[in-house]
């Protein structure tokens, strides 16, 4: 294409070109795989508003494939002051626009601009639906997977978080802030309304608290948060959060050197990652993984923690500072859907099969300062909840053992003393009112500019 994809002020006239004269060039503007069905391109095309222009060659030698897609995002009049995220494809809209995915994941492609409007990567991969109840909400989050095997490229390589000197991502999510999203409260959605539903959403709560923690320093491996907005095939689709995949081996293998390439067989990997939502599986590590789990539990439970040998045992198998930090950060923020759901674990194996300590990482936490619904049975959720009342929790369907793991651990003198000392250490630091508030200002005000469109998008107010 005669212009590079970007951001424009006026129409721009985009000629497409070969330098083979036995081609011709068949394009689409909606975002769409190009076909010989499509338009045949002859004359330049005039875009004069924001459009995704897909381009693919077919030779008139039938032994010669058809070339692969060229695909440019042209952004006319669009003004924006954050990173800005163009995804394309078959299915992508009717995904987005229903909320009714006819399969797991649909091949597309992901243009990555940065807020000054500078293409900084591309791919081509998978999307896939990410989140549950939040597919609630016309506004709907996305998993994107780049796929070698297409062809292009086998990641984005591009510093997405300015936090982290990460530059490559096989994964990333393009979140709509989940339970929090904004307009929250939305005719028949059964998660809006009622008497769970205590505060609007906020479309900030779950990339604040996870970068409360990541400032804070706590031992936690948390989705790291860029804001920005998303087109869908050319179309505006509202403020978004780009956010670092950690349920994954391409999370766990670049900052802990932690695949999951130890064995072909899934119940002997070499990464053991549990998720619990609503109940407990693993997305890594199969029955192994479980097992492996379930005998920690079950020793805490046979033994005296106040024993110093059995406490030691548990501490190496147990990350106790990312334990630790895990009930601060959910008690400071008061969750409402922890332990018995939402809740992420995981460890890794090195080549001689050692097993390294399990640690914790934050998923979901928008049900957070009294908003959504209290899967929980956390007693109080207002700001001046005890955070002492998660000792006493029994969440309905269990927490696979977090709670008494953690009551067990309080009889040992040196976990107890390392439990109150951190809290009291947090509070005065990472986790002090002053703090908590300047991050939390510092984040609005990035995505304010942003919420005027996002808001007309969406028919709120």
């Amino acid at each position: 294409m005669s212009i590079a994809a970007g951001f424009y002020t006026s129409t721009q006239n985009v000629t497409i070109s070969t330098p083979d004269p036995n081609i011709t060039i068949y394009y689409t503007t909606n975002g769409t795989t190009p076909t010989t069905a499509s338009t045949v391109y002859s004359t330049p095309i005039a875009v004069s508003t924001t459009k995704v222009i897909r381009a693919r060659a077919y030779s008139s030698t039938a032994t010669i494939p058809a070339s692969f897609i060229e695909s440019n995002t042209f952004f006319i009049n669009a003004n924006h002051k954050v990173e800005v995220v163009s995804v394309f494809g078959d299915q992508i809209t009717n995904w987005l626009t229903t909320g009714n995915p006819t399969n797991l994941k649909a091949a597309g492609g992901l243009e990555y601009f940065d807020k000054l409007g500078a293409l900084q990567a591309e791919s081509f991969g998978e999307i896939n639906k990410h989140g549950n109840d939040s597919w609630s909400y016309p506004q709907r989050g996305i998993d994107f997977k780049c796929v070698d095997q297409y062809g292009y490229n086998d990641a984005l390589k591009y510093q997405i978080f300015n936090s982290k000197p990460r530059a490559e991502f096989q994964r990333i999510i393009l979140k709509a802030s989940a339970g929090d999203n904004y307009p929250y409260e939305t005719p028949g959605n059964p998660y809006s309304w009622g008497p769970n539903s205590q505060l609007g959403g906020a479309h900030i709560r779950d990339q604040y608290v996870q970068t409360l923690a990541q400032k804070a320093g706590l031992h936690l491996d948390v989705r790291t948060w860029a804001p920005s907005v998303l087109y869908v095939n050319g179309s505006y689709w509202g403020v978004y959060d780009s956010r670092e995949k950690v349920d994954d081996a391409d999370f766990t293998d670049y900052y802990f050197n932690s695949d999951s390439q130890f064995s072909n067989s899934p119940d002997q990997d070499s990464l053991q990652f549990l998720k619990d939502w609503g109940g407990v599986w693993a997305e890594y590590g199969g029955n192994t993984a479980l097992n492996d789990w379930a005998a920690l539990r079950a020793y805490v439970a046979a033994n005296n923690m106040a024993v110093q040998a059995n406490y030691n045992y548990v501490d190496s198998l147990l990350n106790i500072k990312s334990f630790v930090d895990y009930f601060f950060i959910n008690t400071v923020c008061v969750s409402k859907d922890w332990l018995n759901w939402n809740t992420a674990w995981w460890r890794g194996l090195n080549v001689k099969g050692k097993k390294k300590k399990w640690r914790y990482t934050l998923w979901d936490v928008d049900a957070t300062f009294d908003h959504y619904v209290n899967y929980s049975g956390v007693p109080s959720s207002g700001a001046n909840a005890d955070p002492c009342q998660t000792q006493s929790l029994n969440p309905p369907g269990g927490d696979e053992g977090h709670l008494k793991i953690l009551n067990a651990l309080l009889a040992n003198p040196g976990f107890k003393q390392y439990y109150v000392m951190r809290y009291f250490d947090l509070m005065n630091n990472g986790l002090s009112c002053t703090r908590m508030i300047t991050i939390l200002d510092s984040m609005v005000n990035v995505i304010d500019p942003e919420m005027t469109a996002h808001i007309t998008r969406w028919n709120a107010n």
